[in-house]
């Protein structure tokens, strides 16, 4: 699914960023970028809960470096959300 995915949104212009596991698979052969995370779990998993941690920590920082480099627009970002709190706390 990931692949078909990839391929549409290629076609429509995208660049494609993958976050997956250490180790070529069809996904990152696609991706314009790929950043890799750690693939600990056992081949008898539960719920890859560290792959799905490894993952969650690369988005919270490419989102945290894309705020940072736009450093005006976070002040502005950061002052909507505050005048949004204030108006759903009342």
């Amino acid at each position: 699914m990931a692949a078909r995915n990839t391929r549409e949104a290629k076609k429509n212009g995208a660049t494609v960023i993958a976050i997956t596991r250490i180790g070529g698979n069809s996904l990152s052969r696609q991706a314009d970028y790929t950043l890799n995370v750690v693939n600990s779990e056992s081949l008898f998993r539960e719920g890859a809960t560290l792959s799905r941690f490894a993952q969650l920590l690369v988005v919270d920082l490419v989102y945290t470096m894309i705020l940072a480099r736009r450093h005006t627009t976070v002040s502005a970002l950061l002052k909507r959300k505050r005048e949004a709190a204030r108006h759903v706390s009342g």
